[in-house]
Formats: C-alpha cells, sequence, structure tokens
C-alpha cells in the first residue's frame, strides 16, 4: 500500500478515534432523554461510517494483501445484451489485461455475488467499488493504454463452478 493510502486511513482512523472519546465522555454528562437519544445518534453516525468504509475498501485490501478471489467479466453488446461471463482471478494485472482485450466493448467486471468492482466503456474506467480500487486499477491499466506494456493473456479459469452454471442450478430450483 502507498504512503499516501496509509496516511488517509491513519487520518480516517483517528477521525474516528476522537468521536468515540467525545461519545464516551458525554456519557458521564447526560442529564435527560434528550441527551440519550443524541447519544444514540451519534454512536448509530459512527457505526454507519466505519461499516460504509470497510465496505468500500474491502476489495482494495484484498487486492493489496494478494487476497484475490474469482471474478466475472461481462462484455457487453451495443443493445444491453450479455452473454456467458469470463471467469478469472481478480488480480489487478489480469482485470487490465481483460479491459485491455476488450477495448471497443463495455464491461463489467463483479463478484461471485454480482457486485460491481468496475464497469468501462471500451477501455476507459466508468465505475468502480472505491477510490482506492480505482487508484490501484490504475496503475495496471493506464501503461497498458499508453502502450508501455504489452497486454497480456488472461488465464480464464476451466475448474469448478462457473457462474453460469451457479445460476442454472438455482432456475432449476425455483
Amino acid at each position: 500500500m502507498e504512503k499516501e493510502n496509509y496516511e488517509h486511513l491513519r487520518q480516517l482512523l483517528e477521525e474516528i478515534d476522537g468521536r468515540l472519546i467525545e461519545v464516551t465522555n458525554d456519557i458521564s454528562e447526560l442529564d435527560d432523554v434528550a441527551d440519550f437519544q443524541e447519544l444514540l445518534i451519534e454512536m448509530e453516525n459512527v457505526q454507519y461510517s466505519l461499516t460504509t468504509w470497510l465496505e468500500n475498501h474491502q476489495t482494495f485490501e484484498q487486492s493489496v494483501t494478494n487476497e484475490v478471489e474469482t471474478v466475472y467479466g461481462y462484455v457487453i453488446g451495443n443493445h444491453g445484451e450479455c452473454g456467458d461471463p469470463f471467469e478469472f482471478t481478480g488480480t489487478m494485472e489480469n482485470i487490465a489485461n481483460f479491459i485491455m482485450s476488450q477495448e471497443c466493448n463495455r464491461i463489467e467486471i463483479k463478484d461471485y455475488f454480482g457486485d460491481l468492482y468496475v464497469s468501462t466503456f471500451g477501455t476507459f474506467v466508468d465505475k468502480v467499488c472505491s477510490e482506492e480500487y480505482r487508484l490501484a486499477l490504475l496503475e495496471e491499466l493506464l501503461p497498458r493504454q499508453n502502450g508501455e506494456i504489452e497486454i497480456g493473456e488472461v488465464p480464464y479459469l476451466e475448474e469448478g463452478t462457473t457462474l453460469s452454471e451457479f445460476n442454472e442450478i438455482g432456475m432449476q430450483m425455483r
């Protein structure tokens, strides 16, 4: 993880720590029900902030710690049609190569449960799950877009249940 990312993470954690200290100190000063309700709202806000941050950074943390998972690359046609997904290990290198291999198509990269990591128009990033994920992906994608790095082959997975097989099983169970 880059120094800037650590500094940003540290700043966020210090802010959360400060808010928790304030809440703890406020507990001793509660005089009435209105103060208690205000404290509950503040605690819910802290919990929401932590949950949101953790959800947004989960994918980035997995890529940094090399705990990569299988992802599914969908090629979207001009009329919104989509064929079977391409299943591969979700390293930033593989994702960048997949994006570049589909240069004239719109694509979406999702996890097993359909959560979006990134979508593109051609080779340009459109939507992404978090800012940190975008920065990590661009480190791999930009050199390929500029011709500094050759576009590599994406090693597609053939073992295990594919997403389309999983969906077919689900449809049969209905």
